[in-house]
């Protein structure tokens, strides 16, 4: 504590009963002497006696509180009795309370262990605050950093294949998301194609598909056999999901005999063009990671003739319009077919046209995948 007087006689009583009362008490003759105190001392509170000689006590004040490291310092002032137009002025000035002579010590206990409480909050306050903006900081740090690691898996732009011209849309509700896709050439002039979901949103879900990411390009030389690369991955992240679930899409195309060969873990259905329409194929089986046992399957057709391949994630058909209806499976069977025969990258760009209109201003609820590919 600072006890400012120009009064000796004051200070030392003052500093005495203070000190009785547990303070620990540093003193000041001026309002200058007491500026040059609350720089290089940071008492927790000051009692400032109005009327001293050169810079008076609201002089003082006044500049304490233009300085920012002081703006908040408790300040109470010391007056006559008849002083009262001094007090108003040093309330103005931001003063937090006052005392009049001769001075009530159980009055100036009382407002002492008030102001002293409320600097103590204000700096726990404010210690807090610095705290979680050192914390967020270092989460944006974080989540810079998986934004970064995801983007690195996700393949950056479509590559060189035999025949076939692929284009893909991701849109994550945040920095990072829980979608995973990926066009991997294969020999043979083969293309794998792959869309995964994570349960989940965010950095834990953005963790999730990464693990599926490893896992997949491990297994990557057992394309051939879907159902069998979709139970090493089930085998694989069962154990380390701890209850979240992955659902996948995985399918090879051969242009050249136009097979193609498709499975499902928990995902929506293919959506396959071709001169009769666009059909649904796939069935359903269990997601990767519930650790099941349960077998999967895989299927294979032919494909039309410059057919089209269409693989998404549930952001697509659970998109939400204002009303809350979803976008659903039918709706996006029947634009599909409107874009039958279509550019990969026009088909991309006519879905999301056709979502944006959709959902109107609603914001996504989930993390959005479309991967388009077409025979040539």
């Amino acid at each position: 504590m600072l006890v400012v007087d120009d009064n000796a006689l004051n200070v030392e009583l003052l500093a005495v009963t203070l000190d009785r009362l547990g303070y620990e008490v540093v003193t000041a003759d001026s309002g200058r002497s007491a500026l040059d105190a609350v720089e290089t001392l940071s008492p927790d509170v000051v009692l400032m006696d109005v009327l001293m000689p050169g810079m008076s006590g609201l002089e003082a004040l006044r500049q304490l509180r233009s300085r920012a490291e002081a703006s908040d310092l408790p300040v109470i002032l010391v007056s006559g009795l008849g002083e009262t137009e001094d007090i108003v002025d040093g309330l103005r000035l931001g003063a937090n309370d006052y005392v009049t002579k001769p001075i009530n010590l159980p009055v100036l206990q009382a407002r002492l262990a008030t102001q002293t409480a409320l600097k103590r909050a204000r700096d726990d306050l404010r210690r807090s605050a610095q705290l979680l903006e050192a914390e967020l900081e270092r989460k944006a740090r974080d989540l810079d950093m998986a934004a970064h690691v995801q983007r690195s898996i996700l393949p950056q732009a479509s590559p060189t294949l035999h025949r076939l011209k692929t284009a893909w849309y991701y849109e994550p509700t945040s920095e990072v998301g829980g979608d995973l896709y990926d066009v991997v050439p294969l020999s043979g002039g083969r293309t794998f194609l792959f869309v995964a979901d994570a349960m989940g949103h965010g950095v834990q879900a953005a963790l999730v598909v990464s693990i599926v990411k490893a896992t997949l390009t491990a297994y990557l030389g057992a394309g051939d056999d879907l159902a069998g690369l979709l139970t090493r991955l089930d085998e694989t992240i069962a154990g380390l999901l701890d209850g979240r679930f992955v659902t996948a899409a995985a399918c090879v195309i051969d242009p050249e005999s136009r097979q193609l060969r498709y499975a499902l873990a928990g995902h929506p259905p293919f959506l396959v063009s071709g001169s009769t329409g666009v059909k649904t194929i796939g069935e359903g089986s269990p997601p990767l990671g519930i650790g099941l046992g349960r077998p999967y399957r895989s299927d294979e057709m032919t494909l039309d003739p410059e057919a089209g391949v269409l693989l998404y994630s549930d952001g697509l058909t659970e998109a939400h319009d204002p009303e809350g209806a979803q976008f659903g499976l039918e709706a996006l069977t029947a634009r599909y077919a409107d874009l039958n025969g279509t550019d990969p990258a026009e088909t991309i760009r006519s879905l999301r046209a056709t979502l944006k209109t959709f959902r109107g201003d609603e914001p996504p609820s989930d993390d959005l995948t479309i991967l388009a590919a077409r025979l040539v």
